[in-house]
């Protein structure tokens, strides 16, 4: 036993007081939110050998080697993780919304319910017809008309409250997505400054992997680490946020003119941008163009399901009707051609495969033409896609090749029907020029594409907005029915027409039920009113319900009768794709569409929340400190600790006794 075996006590000894060192640090570290479990990571130093035997050779081993201090964690878990965590927190904003406008309407819990109060107006209005004279009577139907109005003003100013509640968490989201950002581009750097000398800044890798599973929920992220330096490159849905050191910081336009809305693009800028409709002052995070022709939304993340939640613009029933074909032209229609050019493509792709299995005959020359003819028409349909991305500036379209085949057109077989298939291509791809260059040749027209398409998402996918829509729809049709009842401007076919507008009981010619409170803006929730006139002591007496021939109570019953008639009539409300509705049909109709999606969000959070959960599991089994299990390592560390101390204290006895003893008795 020689030195060698004092060096390899001194390394086993440093190793024990190291792995003491981080099972310490671990467990003092085991509540704290995102640590990860440490190791020291050993392996064998050098052996010498000693010399052979009939086996083999014959090696000492020179001690053990600490490598660095390691986390164990595993990268794929987190990479799944962070997949699905933007799904959880989309689905819990949209099932929080939906929660919210169930409470709004309070149809399922509460007294003060939309339906109760529809119930008790049409039952008012029944009590009318039986004696339209009675003083009573008319008191009470105007007493549920206001309530009507009442109550649907409140609904209305509750979904305008929570939208400022959710126009503030947009903001707030923004914010710290971009702190978030920050703080990992300044771990990336510090990360890379403490391991330039090979140590391992684990503590500095927890924070920013805590950073990495926060940034995750808020917005769909994708990410890799960079081979030379481990820095986390961050993009989201095309968009870069961090690469290299560079970030891409969020800004807010508004989204729409006059109002507080905002939405998330990249500018960089402390203050809100002005609303641009042609959207060229910054790049949007979410194309909305073309999110509003997805059937179904993939979540993104806690930022775009607020944004989802909340719509793009404040809406009423004059927003009601979709885009036309015209205000759509020429984004959607160019894509409608220009998919049909690229499954022609496909198809001519299938045919030149065919012709050359068959063989191409003596009719048909140059398979070069024909090559050359695909080859154009993929750098054309590559141009294509750049052209219809919203946030590209060009304003001129890319010109199409003229496929020129084989001059041969009378060639038979599939070679002839190639030939056809290019001269369908050519007036195809003709077409979609003229569809696109003909509706982006200015601003005005590029803004109103967007803005088409931006109305689009609210009333397909806006939670907030299209409830918006549709009430406010319900309520106009309702209020609409009442006022041209009251003051006689009816169709020219209906019976009533003729009978020349209502008078109350003075004999004084018609006053609407309901008035707008500001008269130069629509008839929409927040600018309705009930008739001022009708409020005072002789209000009821001024409510027109009988003509000027009314002789006998029968005839003065005509008017409610039709009122009622229209309140269950299937053709008094319509809304888009919706079938013609009464009053009762379209807010259960209403009600339960609403209802469906809350459900829907709800089982898809609650499925979420599930998969979550084993993921978290997963990686805590893996990352999470044990109490039992560290401070039985601690044990065993002390263990080896107190080895490696003792063959240490019994080398320096032996050499004391070689050195001292063995000294003086020369």
């Amino acid at each position: 036993m020689g030195m060698t075996s004092l060096f390899t006590a001194v390394s086993g000894l440093q190793s024990a007081q190291a792995s003491l060192y981080t099972t310490g640090h671990n467990m003092a570290n085991h509540s704290v939110r995102g640590f990860t479990r440490q190791y020291v990571a050993q392996t064998t130093f050098q052996y010498r050998t000693i010399g052979r035997n009939n086996t083999g050779v014959l090696q000492i081993g020179l001690g053990t080697n600490m490598s660095g201090i390691r986390q164990i964690r595993d990268k794929f878990l987190d990479m799944r993780w962070r997949e699905a965590a933007p799904q959880l927190h989309f689905w819990e904003v949209r099932f929080s919304t939906g929660q919210e406008l169930d409470a709004i309407f309070g149809e399922l819990e509460g007294q003060y319910r939309m339906q109760g109060v529809l119930r008790d107006l049409n039952a008012a209005l029944h009590e009318l017809l039986k004696d339209p004279t009675s003083i009573e009577s008319r008191s009470n139907f105007i007493h549920f008309a206001g309530s009507f109005l009442d109550r649907a003003e409140d609904g209305a100013r509750a979904m305008r409250a929570y939208q400022d509640e959710l126009n503030n968490q947009v903001k707030s989201t923004v914010q710290r997505i971009n702190q978030l950002i920050t703080e990992i581009d300044n771990l990336n750097r510090r990360i890379a400054r403490e391991e330039m000398g090979g140590s391992r800044a684990n503590d500095f890798r927890d924070w920013r992997n805590n950073a990495m599973d926060e940034l995750s929920t808020l917005i769909d992220i994708q990410y890799r680490a960079d081979v030379r330096t481990g820095a986390y490159n961050i993009w989201t849905d095309g968009h870069t946020l961090l690469a290299n050191g560079h970030k891409n910081m969020l800004g807010l336009r508004f989204s729409s003119p006059g109002s507080p809305f905002v939405e998330p693009v990249f500018s960089g800028q402390l203050e809100t941008l002005r609303y641009d409709p042609t959207g060229r002052n910054a790049t949007a995070l979410f194309n909305w163009e073309r999110l509003s022709h997805e059937e179904t939304l993939r979540p993104r993340g806690e930022l775009f399901g607020l944004l989802v939640s909340r719509g793009l613009s404040p809406v009423n029933h004059y927003n009601s009707p979709l885009p036309s074909a015209a205000e759509l032209r020429p984004m959607v229609y160019a894509r409608m051609v220009m998919n049909e050019v690229l499954a022609q493509r496909t198809i001519m792709q299938n045919l030149l495969n065919q012709i050359d299995s068959e063989g191409w005959g003596g009719n048909v020359g140059n398979r070069a033409d024909f090559e050359a003819d695909m080859a154009a028409l993929n750098t054309f349909a590559a141009q294509i896609r750049e052209f219809l991305d919203p946030n590209d500036p060009r304003d001129t379209m890319p010109t199409p090749p003229t496929l020129i085949g084989n001059p041969v057109t009378n060639a038979g077989g599939p070679a002839g029907d190639f030939v056809a298939l290019l001269t369908g291509l050519n007036a195809a791809m003709t077409s979609a020029v003229t569809a696109m260059t003909g509706g982006l040749s200015s601003d005005a027209d590029v803004a109103s594409v967007r803005q088409a398409g931006r109305h689009r998402f609210d009333i397909n996918h806006g939670v907030i907005t299209k409830t918006q829509i549709q009430f406010d729809t319900m309520i106009h049709a309702i209020v609409n029915m009442f006022n041209t009842a009251m003051t006689g401007n009816f169709d020219p076919s209906n019976p009533l027409y003729d009978l020349g507008p209502p008078q109350n009981m003075h004999g004084v010619a018609a006053v609407p039920l309901f008035t707008r409170i500001r008269d130069g803006e629509g008839w929409t929730l927040g600018n309705l009113q009930l008739n001022p006139d009708l409020l005072g002591q002789d209000g009821p007496s001024r409510l027109a319900l009988q003509f000027d021939d009314a002789v006998s109570g029968e005839s003065d019953t005509r008017l409610i009768a039709w009122m009622i008639e229209q309140w269950s009539s299937p053709d008094l409300i319509q809304f888009n794709d919706w079938v013609s509705m009464s009053v009762d049909t379209f807010y259960r109709n209403f009600i339960t569409e609403m209802a469906i999606g809350t459900n829907e969000a709800g089982s898809a959070f609650r499925g979420t929340i599930e998969e979550m959960n084993t993921l978290d599991q997963r990686r805590m089994q893996i990352s999470a400190v044990s109490l039992e299990e560290e401070m039985s390592n601690m044990i065993r560390f002390q263990h080896a600790y107190n080895a490696s101390a003792r063959m240490i204290n019994t080398i320096d006895s032996m050499l004391d006794r070689i050195i001292n003893h063995m000294g003086r008795g020369g």
